[in-house]
Formats: C-alpha cells, structure tokens, sequence
C-alpha cells in the first residue's frame, strides 16, 4: 500500500509537469489520455530505474574505469533550502517538498510568477565542511531568468559556477553513511592519482530516482569538488 501511494503522488507529480511541458492541452478529456498514457509509460519506467528528466550538462574530461569520472559542469541555475540534521528520509522530507512546492508539486507554485516548473535530476544534497548542509533542485536550463520564491518558504534561487568534480557512480540502496564512506574511497582514488580537491572539501550526493524504484536499479553519484 505505501508502494502503492507513493506511485500515486508521484502520478500527480507527472501530472503537473506534462501539462506545464504542453500548454496545448485546454480540455480535460484530451489531457485525461494524455495524462494516462504519460503516467503509464512514465510510472513504469521510474520503477526500474530509467531516468527521463532533464538533468544538468557536463563534459567529461577524464575517467578512471569503474573507479570515477572528473565531469565539467556548465554553470546552471537551482532553487535550496538549508536541510537540518541531513542524515535521514524523514529530515530529507521537509526540505524536498519545500523545494517541490516552489516548482508547483501537490500546490499552486510558490514562485511570484506562480509557474509551474519541470523537475529535473538529480536532487542534490550539498555538503559543505562547515556544517551547513543544503537540498538542491537544478532547474531547466531553458528557466534563465526564475522567478523568485514566495518570502518566508525558506527557498532561495541560486547560480551555481561552473564546477570540476571527481564523481563516483553508484547503484542499489544507499543512506548517508554509505555515502561518507564512498566519499572517502574516492578521495583515497584521488590521492592515489595525484588529483587535488578543493580546500576545504566540498562534496555533493546526486540522487536520481524516486524511492518505489527497485533497489538494485536506483542511480547515485557522490561527487567532490576539485581545484582548476
């Protein structure tokens, strides 16, 4: 049953975002079969693990087979939130659907142009080494110019630079301390290669599925900043 109503709101979720990606659609039979067909196609594929959003542009500059890539990324605008005490689904809850809530998921958007946006992958949670943990969304590289969120929401817009990153690619379950300890084996890889990081270490998880995606077939990547 919790499957089962996780599929349900995530239908909901894909709902919003077909009908912002078609603005076409101005009767309710001709979206109810779109929606159908989508949510169909859509659901199914979320459960094995396909990855059907947008997500941000980077080019590889060197990879380490089976160990890690070193990705540059385009600059690209997100919206975050701080997160309190990161380590848990149930503190990961609260910051999530704060962020959803900005892009239009399960309420009207809580942007000041009340605009729907499309939710991309991954959900990044940003680690810095002063404590100050974040939950990010990066928005469509289309949105050059978001709207501001409403005041008091705890979301704000922000830009990131471009970033050169050493990335870990991982499947199955994971939790928060699993990511640490893929993090300090990458940074071992690091050092063992010669490749400095930035000082101090900033680190990042990218999470690219829903949590009713088979285990085995979940997508993550831990992902540490590097000097130019």
């Amino acid at each position: 049953m919790k499957l089962l109503r996780k599929i349900q709101i995530f239908g909901f979720t894909l709902m919003c975002s077909s009908h912002n990606q078609n603005k076409s659609f101005n009767t309710k039979g001709i979206l109810k079969k779109h929606i159908s067909k989508s949510l169909s196609s859509n659901v199914m594929g979320s459960v094995v693990g396909k990855i059907r959003e947008e997500r941000p542009e980077y080019t590889v500059r060197s990879s380490v087979e089976g160990e890690y890539e070193i990705r540059v990324y385009k600059p690209n605008i997100a919206i975050e939130t701080p997160v309190s005490g990161m380590g848990s689904k149930e503190n990961d809850s609260a910051p999530f659907m704060k962020l959803a809530g900005y892009i239009g998921v399960r309420t009207s958007p809580q942007n000041t142009r009340k605009e729907p946006i499309s939710m991309t992958a991954p959900v990044v949670s940003v680690k810095s080494s002063d404590g100050t943990d974040k939950m990010q969304f990066i928005l469509p590289s289309k949105l050059t110019e978001p709207p501001e969120p409403h005041e008091g929401t705890g979301v704000s817009v922000v830009k990131r630079s471009e970033k050169i990153m050493a990335v870990k690619t991982l499947s199955g379950s994971w939790d928060y301390q699993a990511f640490e300890k893929e993090r300090d084996t990458l940074l071992e890889r690091l050092t063992r290669d010669g490749i400095e990081i930035l000082a101090p270490m900033y680190w990042e998880i990218y999470r690219y599925n829903p949590p009713w995606t088979i285990p085995s077939m979940r997508t993550s990547e831990v992902a540490i900043q590097l000097e130019k």
